[in-house]
């Protein structure tokens, strides 16, 4: 079972690093299902690149909705509660965002629409968090609400808009 999860872990570093290079390139093969969310580091100030699975992408408004796991303790996360993200890239879009903060509830409400809508991908990332999304509602939003921090980038006007 270890060498299942090192191997799950080393399929998404891999995938990761996938998606930063086409970012990079500005490919669209990702399209909006990543975002690089560019920020500064709290305690070096130095910029930061981080790759993120996009939860959901809206097209019309060009909001992403992104979520730390570890209970908010990954450091992409504190770095931008310490300050604001500079800019955020999914596809060909690039903007300077606003950000907004989800509770944990609405954002243990939007994974567990998602693991509905997506029951294997639930099952697989269950394995690897712990989460056993086949758990009573109740209990799995409990689980939810202590792991996922969830935040909102939208762009602040229309000149912050890029593609």
């Amino acid at each position: 079972l270890a060498i299942i999860a090192n191997l799950s872990v080393l399929v998404v570093y891999g995938l990761c690093c996938l998606a930063t290079w086409q970012l990079r390139r500005r490919d669209v093969q990702v399209g909006h299902r990543v975002a690089q969310i560019t920020h500064r580091g709290r305690k070096s100030g130095q910029m930061r690149r981080t790759i993120l699975e996009v939860l959901h992408y809206d097209a019309r408004t060009h909001e992403v909705l992104v979520v730390s796991g570890w209970e908010g303790k990954t450091d992409w996360y504190r770095n931008i509660e310490r300050e604001p993200a500079l800019e955020v890239q999914t596809g060909r879009v690039r903007y300077r965002p606003a950000q907004e903060f989800l509770s944990p509830e609405d954002t243990a409400q939007l994974i567990l629409t998602l693991f509905r809508q997506r029951p294997r991908q639930a099952r697989f990332v269950g394995r690897l968090l712990g989460i056993e999304p086949d758990a009573e509602d109740a209990v799995l939003c409990a689980r939810l609400e202590a792991f996922f921090r969830g935040v909102r980038f939208c762009p602040v006007d229309e000149q912050a808009l890029e593609t």
